[in-house]
């Protein structure tokens, strides 16, 4: 972490206004070349000039450590024009002022104290969100220590407090640790600690996704389950059985959760080279880790062959939940019969899956 780095703050697209900003120290001096810099947080207009451009740019100026990363930062917002921003990023360069790698400047602020690790995290996750969910998830964060974590700290400091003093003045002043109070203590703290375990699982597949496959025999309405679940038209629809050839992908949302599906090709046997090359009984490895996994979160692929696959399914991963081919949703011991109403099963394996159901949709007959 050495030297001043730089990096657009707005997408390198036509716009209004982009923004640049350049972090390190001894920030005057190093842009001295190019620009006296104004009093510290006070946004003024400067002339710039490098290499027969000129540009008026609005300029703010947060001497360290007061600013983002605890170092100098300088922000500039130029007009938003792809190139003039390129050959201003070049000008820096030449400068001494190298392009930022991704999440640096957070990354010289982790290290400079200026922010914890855990406000990175929500920081992360705030930028990466997609959906509503994703997004009052991550502000919910806001870098604060959960209050459990707090708690946990709150009860356990003064046993440690007497542990210390024990292995200090333990022999002189006859300080005792009772066990037993230790492990009532420890026992409440470890199912607090499972609680919020099983609740982390649930975060991290809110802020993840659900990864969910369709599979079954050729015709029997993956693909209009697919397109029903996506809502849109992706996959081909006819009455010819195997349209579908290889693993469609599409990155939606339902109520607020996202969903990566994949509408597979129909499970049967090989009949041609295409079939052949394309068929979903394939390997991860023979596809590039780009099929969806037929056991969802366990690692174990089942069987995509006969009916073996939900009954499998079921004996490894008692969460999963399996669509039979009347679109009757099976799981927790309920069969819920659609008769084809692919809009209400849309509905119900939304709200499944909020609940957190690991999904794999078969048309197979159960």
């Amino acid at each position: 972490m050495t030297g001043p780095i730089c990096a657009p703050a707005t997408p390198l697209f036509p716009c209004a206004v982009a923004i640049v900003r350049v972090s390190g120290q001894s920030l005057s001096k190093t842009l001295q070349p190019m620009l006296d810099l104004p009093p510290p947080r006070v946004a003024a207009l400067r002339r710039i000039q490098w290499k027969g451009f000129r540009e008026r740019a609005l300029v703010l100026f947060f001497p360290a450590p007061a600013s983002y990363t605890g170092e100098d930062v300088v922000e500039f917002q130029l007009h938003g024009n792809p190139l003039l921003v390129r050959r201003f990023l070049e000008a820096l360069g030449e400068l001494g002022v190298r392009l930022a790698t991704p999440g640096e400047f957070t990354q010289r602020a982790l290290l400079n104290g200026k922010q914890s690790l855990l406000e990175v995290e929500a920081l992360r996750d705030m930028i990466a969100a997609a959906t509503d969910t994703q997004l009052r998830m991550a502000q919910a964060r806001s870098g604060a220590l959960p209050d459990w974590i707090l708690e946990a700290r709150k009860r356990l400091a003064p046993w440690v407090a007497r542990a210390e003093a024990c292995v200090d003045y333990g022999e002189d002043e006859h300080i005792l640790i009772n066990f037993s109070d230790l492990e009532s203590d420890i026992q409440k703290l470890l199912e607090t600690f499972h609680v919020e375990q099983a609740r982390s699982a649930a975060a991290r597949w809110l802020r993840d996704g659900i990864r969910v496959a369709l599979v079954g025999r050729p015709n029997s309405g993956k693909s209009t389950l697919f397109n029903a679940l996506a809502g849109e038209d992706r996959a081909i629809v006819t009455e010819i059985p195997g349209t579908t050839r290889d693993v469609l992908e599409i990155r939606t949302e339902w109520s607020g959760l996202p969903l990566y599906l994949f509408d597979t090709a129909g499970l049967r046997d090989a009949t041609d080279p295409v079939d052949t090359d394309t068929d979903t009984d394939r390997t991860d490895t023979d596809r590039g880790n780009t099929a969806p996994p037929s056991s969802m979160g366990t690692g174990r692929p089942a069987a995509l062959s006969g009916t073996a696959l939900p009954g499998g399914l079921l004996a490894h991963e008692p969460r999963a939940l399996v669509v039979s081919p009347s679109l009757a949703v099976v799981g927790a011991r309920e069969v819920r019969p659609y008769r084809g109403d692919f809009a209400r099963a849309a509905e119900d394996l939304g709200n499944l899956v909020r609940a957190g159901w690991h999904l794999v949709i078969t048309t197979h007959h159960l």
